[in-house]
């Protein structure tokens, strides 16, 4: 689907809609889907019925469900459907958007309940994606014998990295990559720690070579015989939280940041839409050796969209302490709770009235949708407090507030009226 069509569907959209937080959600949610790879399906609550009332889909698709008028839900919970792979649905309201990511493959049955006597029921029959394996022969690698090799498996096309590999050079030995999709193209960089410090240096120091496997079709065999052409693949450390005990917050939002410890920048935010289930891992790239990093992180236990000091969210922090490469973290649920942006007693509801800043979590600018007097001023701080935009006389929400020069991270925005009263409200930036 181009940007041009998803620009057409979301203009039409607007129009039905009065929900306007509704409508940048979809927007954001197709977009994400577009460029992951995955893809989006739009189901229309109308009519007492669901159109379409049968979808087929592949294992970690998004179905998003519109309704535009009445009382209504999805109500897709294994207590009615005992054959259902998972639950699913939302309470029953008017003007709503329901969104959830399929990620077992299965038959999905679901009703609206007060409409169910009226033959309002829908199925989603969900597919598996077939996965291939990649086989690497190396052979004639004594110069490397004794020696770590770190390998990785990038998709072309979503630069998601799908598996990371070390193992102990021997003169000849295979690696088998699995869950590789057919039809895609993949990156295999590896590199031999050839100078024995732990951790990538480009080459000659250590020796590092980059393959390409395109057009994936079953399983496929790489055939790498050592050589000295070396390619600096510019390895990127990972570091990575190992999750458990995450039962609580299953289909919840959660949001990691990565900071630096002693400049306290923020290096990288991740969301995880939906938490899938109680055991589960987040990486990030942005970390160097020798480094120290700090890992926030919270869970959206109230739903609204953004983070909200404890016990609304729920929110902790690690510290890696110095690394020295790739870094694991292990986390197991706890209450032991951090706030960690200090916003203990901003009240969520601090951005009163009909003040709205969407899309949120924005990428590159944002706007706002005020039912009262226009702001006079429109300031973004950091969560320390440093102010890094400030905007005067911002009169339409037409008009856009760039995020230029704007990392991402968690930011407070101020408005300010003409007669001096002051909101804020919270902006996650992607």
């Amino acid at each position: 689907m181009s940007y041009r069509l998803i620009a057409e569907r979301m203009k039409k959209i607007f129009t039905r809609f009065r929900n306007i937080a509704a409508v940048f959600l979809v927007l954001f949610l197709t977009l994400q889907a577009v460029v992951s790879g995955q893809t989006s399906h739009e189901v229309a609550v109308v009519n007492n019925a669901f159109l379409p009332d049968v979808l087929n889909i592949s294992a970690g698709d998004t179905v998003i469900w519109i309704n535009t008028s009445g009382d209504h839900n999805v109500n897709g919970s294994q207590s009615i459907f005992a054959s259902n792979p998972e639950s699913f649905g939302n309470t029953v309201g008017n003007n709503w958007t329901f969104i959830h990511v399929f990620g077992i493959a299965g038959t999905y049955q679901y009703q609206c309940d007060p409409h169910v006597n009226l033959g309002m029921t829908g199925t989603v029959i969900v597919t598996e994606v077939s996965q291939d394996v990649l086989t690497i022969h190396f052979s004639s690698m004594g110069p490397h014998v004794g020696q770590t090799l770190w390998l990785s498996v990038i998709d072309d096309q979503t630069g998601e990295e799908v598996a990371r590999i070390s193992v102990m050079v021997e003169e000849s030995f295979t690696l088998e990559v699995p869950g590789l999709e057919p039809g895609k193209d993949y990156t295999v960089d590896f590199y031999a720690d050839f100078n024995g410090n732990g951790y990538y240096d480009a080459p000659p120091t250590d020796h590092a070579w980059r393959l390409t496997a395109e057009e994936i079709s079953g399983n496929e065999t790489v055939e790498f015989v050592h050589n000295t052409d070396f390619t600096d693949v510019e390895w990127e450390h990972r570091l990575r939280v190992l999750f458990s005990g995450m039962t609580p917050h299953v289909g919840q939002r959660l949001t990691l940041f990565v900071r630096d410890s002693q400049s306290g920048i923020y290096l990288d935010t991740i969301v995880v839409d939906e938490v899938a289930g109680p055991e589960f891992a987040v990486s990030s790239y942005v970390i160097e050796p020798g480094g120290s990093y700090t890992v926030d992180f919270y869970a959206d236990h109230n739903g609204n969209g953004v983070y909200d000091a404890p016990p609304a969210d729920h929110a902790w922090r690690l510290e890696t302490g110095e690394t020295t490469g790739d870094a694991d973290l292990e986390f197991s649920h706890n209450v032991s709770f951090t706030d960690i942006f200090g916003t203990t007693g901003l009240a969520p509801e601090s951005m009163a009235g009909e003040v709205r800043l969407y899309p949120n979590p924005a990428r590159d600018k944002f706007y706002i949708v005020s039912g009262g007097e226009a702001p006079a001023s429109v300031s973004v701080f950091s969560v320390t407090g440093a102010r890094l935009k400030e905007v005067q006389n911002l009169y339409s929400a037409e008009e856009a507030v760039s995020l230029e020069g704007i990392g991402a991270g968690i930011y407070f925005v101020e408005l300010t009226t003409a007669d001096g009263s002051r909101r804020v409200g919270r902006l996650v930036v992607r």
